[in-house]
């Protein structure tokens, strides 16, 4: 787009040299022959020539352009002589005056999100034109604009502006050279990689038309900017199927296992406190075990004459409380120790130790939640031992441990002692 500029600046003032000679026959126009007049001008007025000449004017001119992130320019250093001549073929003026052009491209953003990288399609807005005139200045001006969209939400502003001076005379008014900006088109855009595979860099082509010296001429313009893709983000408030969990809690105390369920209600995606919301909870002892005892025998030694031990059936009993169920497993073992030696019968010591395990169910019958504990007991040591004792007539102790695991763990371990005295 081309800006209207009516201001020039001090640069251009300086610049400015204008040398007027004016020589004429004597006796016509009142001047010497050789007489030579210098038009003197204020700021950067050009003053009217009082003489009709032929003129001319060359231009000679350098562009430089710049390519940058959201903005990209081309700007003119131009050098404009003007000569006068009178039907002779005689000098009669000369001015070197400096015309200004522009022609800018500004990008709106710099990085823009997308959903994939795509090269955007351009919709071209409509270039609108003026031309104004400063009399007092003898200045004309030209400018454009326009704004063009893109697909991926980019927006470029075009702006050109062309400025010039003219000369006058009582006959005739002669234009300057001068660079003039005709138009600025969005020619192409395309894609390059980045070091980052998230961000690509787009280059816009844009191609300003200037006309000097009687000839149009192209020249291309490339603002870039990023495209850069948008990071997957879950979807929030929108609430899914919610569905059960069950979060067991273990507890030993006096050699007694138990466990908590908690049944819970999940709802995915909630962004509320109550996302997750207990529905149910019950604590059920899951795995036990019996103690061997203790005694005092008399006996007329300390080995025994049998030392059994024997496992029992397993015994289940079912049970049941609202949505949660339970299956409770029951083994006795029997342990038998005899010293039966000098017509002594019966005499010995008998441990009933009885060991329960549970299956533990949860189930609304939608979602069922079920877990077994397995209790299991081995025997840690069964012998005679001889102990300090203060014990008149003691010949030793046997000594019967048991350890308890459940599901391979070890929760709890008993010892009895069967104190053995002589028999009198």
């Amino acid at each position: 787009m081309i800006m209207r500029t009516k201001k020039i600046n001090a640069a251009f003032v300086a610049a400015l040299v204008m040398v007027m000679v004016m020589t004429s026959c004597a006796g016509e126009n009142g001047y010497t022959a050789s007489q030579q007049v210098t038009v003197e001008k204020t700021d950067t007025l050009i003053q009217k020539v009082e003489d009709v000449l032929k003129y001319s004017s060359t231009l000679s001119f350098d562009k430089e352009v710049s390519n940058d992130t959201c903005m990209s320019s081309v700007t003119f250093d131009q050098t404009s002589k003007v000569v006068g001549v009178n039907e002779d073929g005689e000098q009669k003026f000369s001015a070197t005056l400096v015309p200004e052009a522009e022609a800018k491209v500004t990008l709106k953003h710099q990085v823009i999100e997308v959903e994939e990288f795509s090269t955007p399609v351009c919709e071209a807005g409509a270039p609108s034109a003026e031309e104004d005139v400063d009399s007092e200045k003898s200045r004309k001006y030209a400018s454009l604009k326009a704004v063009d969209n893109f697909s991926d939400g980019q927006v470029a502003n075009i702006t050109a502006s062309s400025m010039w001076q003219w000369v006058e005379d009582e006959a005739t008014s002669f234009d300057a050279s001068h660079v003039e900006i005709i138009s600025v088109a969005f020619k192409s855009a395309e894609l390059v990689e980045t070091e980052s595979e998230n961000m690509m860099k787009v280059v816009l082509h844009y191609v300003a038309t200037f006309k000097a010296n009687g000839t149009s001429e192209e020249v291309e313009l490339a603002p870039f900017y990023f495209q850069t893709k948008k990071e997957a983000k879950p979807e929030l408030n929108v609430s899914g199927t919610p569905y059960l969990i069950c979060d067991t809690i273990m507890s030993v105390k006096d050699g007694v296992v138990k466990c908590k369920m908690v049944i819970s209600q999940v709802t995915p995606n909630s962004l509320q406190p109550n996302d997750t919301v207990k529905v149910a909870q019950r604590t059920l002892t899951v795995g036990k075990m019996g103690k061997p005892g203790d005694e005092t025998l008399y006996v007329f030694q300390k080995e025994t004459t049998a030392n059994t031990h024997d496992v029992s059936e397993v015994v289940e009993t079912e049970g049941a409380n609202g949505a949660f169920s339970w299956i409770e497993r029951k083994v006795t073992h029997h342990f038998r120790a005899d010293w039966n030696t000098n017509g002594l019968q019966g005499v010995g010591h008998t441990d009933q130790i009885v060991v329960t395990g549970v299956t533990m169910k949860y189930s609304d019958g939608v979602t069922e939640f079920s877990y077994d504990f397995n209790v299991e007991l081995k025997v840690v040591q069964d012998e005679v031992v001889v102990e300090n004792s203060e014990v008149d007539g003691y010949l030793g102790t046997r000594i019967l441990t048991v350890a308890g695991y459940c599901n391979g763990e070890k929760f709890v371990e008993y010892l009895g002692r069967t104190t053995l005295i002589q028999h009198p």
